[in-house]
């Protein structure tokens, strides 16, 4: 599910169990790029927060099933101060990066689905959503 900023301004934008009476605690579960790659990725309930980096053109990818059927790909780089990862939004959700601006868009992503090196993606990893996964789009940073 991707959550992306609305006209309302009564609207909170404040993530997922952030407790508002504790302002000065970290987001549980938030850990950087390169925390997540090592290991973090296992984590119940992990946070990132990047940004974007560049967006993909849209991509048809029809598969060998018989009968074949396709299906669009957006590949949107990310990172952190720690590290970098394509980000593979298959399907609907691949139109959801039609809004996003490299180098300004934030997205702070919860539970992503991590695949270490893949050879057919030129042996790096890759970052993608599942029905678990959910992204803030520029979060608010009272937090």
């Amino acid at each position: 599910m991707i959550h992306t900023h609305t006209v309302n301004a009564d609207f909170s934008r404040l993530p997922l169990n952030f407790d508002i009476s504790k302002p000065n605690q970290p987001l549980p579960g938030l850990m950087t790029l390169k925390a997540f790659m090592e290991g973090g990725h296992e984590v119940p309930g992990v946070k990132i927060l990047v940004a974007v980096k560049s967006i993909g053109a849209k991509k048809v990818i029809t598969n060998k099933q018989d009968p074949p059927t396709s299906s669009e790909l957006v590949e949107v780089g990310l990172f952190d101060d720690t590290g970098e990862i394509t980000l593979s939004l298959w399907r609907e959700v691949a139109t959801s990066a039609r809004e996003w601006v490299a180098s300004e868009t934030i997205l702070l992503i919860t539970r992503p689905s991590f695949r270490e090196s893949i050879s057919k993606y030129g042996g790096k990893p890759i970052l993608g959503l599942t029905v678990k996964s959910m992204v803030d789009v520029d979060p608010s940073s009272e937090w």
